[in-house]
C-alpha cells in the first residue's frame, strides 16, 4: 500500500483531528461525523472511522428530518473513480490496494494503522482524497430546516453494524468561516522571505485544517501552499513559519495570507506588502576581501546595484563574533566599492564585514567577516647585552628587550663544529630569559654557542643578536660507589666499599648519613681515599637505625649519584671488665663504707654490687652513675662481719658487661 502523505504530514494534522472530535462532540473512540451547510442548499459532511475499524462494506448515509429518513446514499472505499483520477496515480494506486485487501479482509494490523493514520489525515487536508476514499460527501438541494445525518458502518454483507448521528444542522443556517490568521508578518532575508503567523482561535467556526499563502506580484499570484500549509504541531507553540525562496528581488509584491477550514472554506485573507526598500536590505554585498598594510587594511567588494540602496557601513571586531563597531559612520557612498582602514596595530588580528543601509538609514543584513593582521613599518630590532651563566645541567640565558613592544623571541644554540644553528624553543618565549636544560655530562669539554631574535607581533623577525659562548670542562660524573657489606657490631657503624667501574674515574669518596630515612643527609668527615676500602662511624648510640649513602668525587671535582642506600642497626658494644674498686670501711663521724671508682670509658655508666658475708647473691647498691670518685655507702648492716664490693659497666641500651674482682672489707674495723 503507497500514499504520497508522509508520517511528518500525519503528526503536524494531529491537532486538527482533536479538533475535530472536539467539535463533533462525539467520543474518541467512535466514528467521528462532521457536517456544515456551505451555501443556500448544500451541506458538506466528513467522517472519520472509529479506530483501526474500516468497515468492510463502506457506509451508509442518511438523512433525517423530524425522524424521518428522506434520502440515503452509501459510499465504499475507491469507488468514486473521478475522485481517484484527480489524485497522485501513486496515492490513486495505494486507495485501490488499500480498499481490494478490506473487501478481502487480508488487510494486516501495520496496514490498518497506517490507513488509520495517513488517510484519514488525507480525507481531512485534501477534498478528493476524502471523496476517493468514501469519507467526504457534498448533499445538494438540501431544503431548509432543521435536519441530522446518521452514518451507519456496513458489514461485508451490506448490514450495518454500528451508527453515529450529526449534530442538527439547517441550510439556512451557514457554519462561520474560518478566524484569518492573527499577527502575519514577513521577515526579509538572504535570498528568502520567511512568513510568519500564528494559530488563530477557532471559537465556533469548524476546524481548520490548514493554511493557503498566494504570492501576489506583478506578473501575477503564485500558490505556495497547493497541499495547503498545516497547522502548529505543538499546541505551546502559536508561531508558524513558512519560507519562500522564490520572491523577486526587484519589485514590490504581497501575500496573501488565509485560514482553510476541514470543509475547504477560506477565511478572509490578509495581506502582507513587501516594498522595494524592504527588499533591499537582504541584498548582501559579495566579495569582500581584505589586504594587510603598515598599521592598515584595505577593504574591497563587490558594487551592489539595487533599488533602495543608499550606501555602505564598514564594521570592525577583535573577535570573529563581535562586538563590530562602524569605522564608517558616514557611510561609504553606493558607487564605491574600496576603503582604508588606519592606525590598526601590527600584529593584531581584526575581523571586518560590510552591510548596506536605505534612504531611512536602516541596516541590511551583515556579510561573513574576513580576518586581516596589519604588518609593521619594519621588522623589530634584535635584543641587545646578552649573558649566560652555565651549570653542569644547564646555562641560563638573559638579555634586554628592544625599546618597541615585541610578541617574544626564539632562541638558537650552535654547538663546536656544527654548521646549522639549532632553534631551542618551539613557540615563542615572551620574557627575556630562557634556561637551556641538559643532562650532565652531555656538553663536557665542549664549547656551545646561543643567539636571541626578536619576533614582531607581525611575525616579521629581527635580526639575530651577537652571539656569545660558553666553554665547559669536564661535566662527566663518575660511577657511584659500590657497598660491599655493612654492619653495627661492636656499637660501631661500619661500611665496606670499592669504586664503581671504572675505578679510576674516581678520586676519593664522601660517607653521608642521615638520622631518618627521609634526611637530612650529612657528611662524615673528610672524604676517603678511593682505595680506603671501609669506613667506621663510632659517633652512634646503641640500638638505633641509620641510614648510609656514599659519593665518588672525580679529580675535577664532579660527584657521582648516591650508591644505594644501606641501612645500619648499631648493636650494643663488647663491654670490658672494669678494675676491682677501692673499698674500706670508717666508723667517723658515722658507720659507712668507701668504694673510690677509676675513670669510665666514654658512653658508659657504672653500677656497684654488693655479696654480704658468704651469701652467693650480688646486689646493686649504687649506680648506673657516670660519675668519677668516692661513693659513701651507709645502708650497712653491723649484723655482717664482711661485705665484698664489684664494679659493672653499662651500656646506654641497658646491657651490662662482665663484672671486676671482689674487693672484700671487714665491718667494724675501720681503716
Amino acid at each position: 500500500m503507497s500514499s504520497a502523505i508522509t508520517f511528518r504530514t500525519v503528526a503536524a494534522i494531529a491537532a486538527t483531528v482533536i479538533s475535530i472530535i472536539l467539535w463533533s462532540g462525539q467520543a474518541r473512540a467512535d466514528d467521528r461525523i462532521v457536517a456544515a451547510a456551505v451555501n443556500g442548499s448544500e451541506i458538506e459532511l466528513l467522517w472519520l472511522p472509529e479506530d483501526l475499524s474500516w468497515p468492510p462494506g463502506g457506509w451508509r448515509l442518511e438523512r433525517i428530518r423530524e425522524g424521518e429518513p428522506e434520502n440515503s446514499v452509501e459510499f465504499a472505499v475507491g469507488l468514486d473513480e473521478a475522485a481517484l483520477d484527480r489524485l497522485d496515480p501513486d496515492a490513486a494506486q495505494g486507495i485501490r490496494e488499500f480498499a481490494d485487501k478490506l473487501r478481502r479482509g487480508t488487510l494486516s494490523q501495520e496496514e490498518r494503522e497506517l490507513a488509520d493514520a495517513v488517510f484519514s489525515v488525507a480525507a481531512i487536508i485534501n477534498p478528493d482524497y476524502g471523496r476517493a476514499l468514501g469519507l467526504r460527501y457534498r448533499d445538494k438541494g438540501v431544503d431548509a430546516g432543521p435536519v441530522v445525518y446518521r452514518l451507519s458502518a456496513l458489514d461485508a454483507a451490506g448490514d450495518p453494524f454500528r451508527f453515529v448521528e450529526s449534530h442538527e444542522i439547517d441550510t439556512q443556517d451557514p457554519a462561520p468561516l474560518p478566524h484569518a490568521p492573527d499577527n502575519a508578518a514577513a521577515e526579509i532575508g538572504a535570498g528568502q522571505v520567511v512568513v510568519t503567523w500564528d494559530n488563530p482561535p477557532e471559537v465556533d467556526a469548524a476546524p481548520i485544517a490548514g493554511y493557503r499563502v498566494i504570492r501576489v506580484e506583478r506578473e501575477g499570484a503564485t500558490d505556495l501552499t497547493p497541499d495547503l500549509h498545516l497547522r502548529t504541531i505543538d499546541e505551546t507553540e502559536i508561531q508558524i513559519r513558512l519560507i519562500d525562496t522564490g520572491a523577486p528581488e526587484d519589485q514590490m509584491f504581497a501575500y496573501d495570507l488565509a485560514s482553510v477550514d476541514v470543509f475547504g472554506r477560506s477565511s478572509t485573507p490578509k495581506r502582507i506588502l513587501v516594498s522595494v526598500d524592504r527588499l533591499a536590505l537582504a541584498v548582501i554585498a559579495q566579495d569582500l576581501a581584505a589586504e594587510a598594510g603598515a598599521g592598515a587594511a584595505t577593504l574591497t567588494w563587490s558594487a551592489v546595484d539595487h533599488p533602495g540602496i543608499a550606501g555602505y557601513v564598514l564594521e570592525r571586531a577583535l573577535f570573529i563574533g563581535g562586538p563590530y563597531e562602524a569605522v564608517t559612520p558616514t557611510g561609504v557612498p553606493v558607487g564605491e566599492t574600496r576603503f582604508e582602514s588606519t592606525q590598526l596595530s601590527p600584529g593584531a588580528a581584526y575581523y571586518f564585514r560590510i552591510r548596506v543601509f536605505d534612504r531611512d538609514g536602516n541596516l541590511g543584513l551583515p556579510s561573513l567577516p574576513v580576518k586581516i593582521v596589519p604588518l609593521a613599518a619594519a621588522p623589530p630590532p634584535p635584543p641587545g647585552d646578552l649573558t649566560a651563566v652555565a651549570g653542569p645541567t644547564r646555562v641560563a640565558l638573559s638579555w634586554t628587550e628592544p625599546e618597541e613592544p615585541v610578541a617574544g623571541f626564539f632562541v638558537y644554540r650552535r654547538a663546536e663544529g656544527e654548521r646549522q644553528w639549532k632553534r631551542l624553543n618551539g613557540s615563542l618565549t615572551p620574557e627575556p630569559f630562557f634556561i637551556d636544560r641538559f643532562n650532565r655530562g652531555a656538553v663536557s669539554d665542549r664549547k656551545l654557542s646561543y643567539q636571541v631574535q626578536s619576533i614582531g607581533f607581525d611575525n616579521s623577525a629581527s635580526e639575530l643578536s651577537g652571539p656569545i659562548d660558553v666553554v665547559f670542562g669536564d661535566l662527566t660524573i663518575p660511577p657511584p660507589p659500590v657497598v660491599v657489606s655493612a654492619s653495627g657490631a661492636g656499637g660501631t657503624a661500619r661500611i665496606e666499599f670499592r669504586p664503581g667501574a671504572p675505578e679510576d674515574e674516581t678520586d676519593r669518596i664522601l660517607v653521608t648519613r642521615s638520622d631518618e630515612e627521609t634526611g637530612p643527609w650529612l657528611a662524615r668527615g673528610n672524604a676517603l681515599p678511593a682505595d680506603a676500602g671501609a669506613f667506621t662511624d663510632p659517633d652512634v648510640e646503641a640500638g638505633k637505625t641509620y641510614w648510609f649513602e656514599l659519593v665518588a668525587v672525580d679529580t675535577a671535582g664532579n660527584r657521582s649519584y648516591p650508591s644505594d642506600r644501606v641501612i645500619v642497626t648499631v648493636a650494643p658494644p663488647d663491654l670490658p671488665s672494669p678494675p676491682a674498686p677501692t673499698a674500706f670501711f670508717q666508723s667517723d663521724p658515722f658507720p659507712h663504707v668507701a668504694v673510690k671508682v677509676g675513670d669510665i670509658p666514654d658512653r658508659l655508666l657504672v653500677v656497684v654490687e654488693a655479696r654480704f658475708d658468704d651469701d652467693e647473691k650480688w646486689y646493686v647498691v649504687a649506680g648506673p652513675i657516670p660519675d668519677i670518685g668516692t661513693i659513701n655507702l651507709t645502708d650497712i648492716s653491723t649484723d655482717n662481719t664482711t661485705i665484698s664490693y664489684r664494679l659493672v659497666y653499662q651500656a646506654a641500651d641497658g646491657s651490662r658487661g662482665p663484672p671486676s674482682s671482689p674487693t672484700p672489707v671487714s665491718i667494724g674495723q675501720a681503716r
